[in-house]
């Protein structure tokens, strides 16, 4: 193994150190955001979910071969029901909306989180872009959905990140 494979086993950067192989971001904040901004809950949401098709993007013209986005944390089951629907409602638009770009664009989409307790016709649209996108080769997308703390600790050990890589 030369020094930039030993490197990159390491560090989790590819030979060239300024590009990771893995970015991970909490999509957290845009409530406050539009606040600030003197902007409805869901247009931070919107602006939230409008960044992260930009930061995908990004990722795989720059050849980050991995994002992981935490989208609806198990905490956010607490939030008003109507802006719990406007979440998963505005998931399931992004999903629907992106899926022919994600194929375009070679990027593979996977779900990490538990699934249970999302609707009948969620689970269906989860399945379907998965299987949709299962043979991509560019980046891969993980959308971390009804995660938290507890399902970090009895879940994380089963995620095959390794093998996505």
């Amino acid at each position: 193994m030369n020094v930039d494979q030993e490197k990159s086993k390491d560090t989790g950067f590819d030979g060239d150190t300024s590009i990771p192989k893995h970015l991970a971001v909490i999509m957290d904040g845009n409530s406050r955001w539009a606040q600030r901004e003197n902007l409805s809950r869901s247009d931070g949401h919107r602006a939230g979910a409008e960044a992260a098709r930009r930061l995908l993007k990004h990722c795989n013209t720059l050849g980050v071969k991995m994002l992981t986005l935490f989208v609806f944390s198990s905490e956010n089951w607490g939030r008003p029901k109507e802006e719990v629907r406007g979440l998963l409602a505005l998931l399931a638009r992004y999903l629907r909306n992106e899926l022919s770009n994600f194929n375009e664009e070679e990027v593979s989409i996977r779900f990490v989180g538990r699934r249970s307790r999302l609707s009948r016709g969620m689970r269906r649209l989860i399945s379907h872009v998965e299987t949709v996108t299962a043979e991509n080769n560019g980046a891969i997308l993980v959308l971390a959905v009804d995660y938290g703390g507890r399902w970090d600790i009895t879940e994380t050990e089963e995620l095959p990140m390794a093998q996505w890589l």
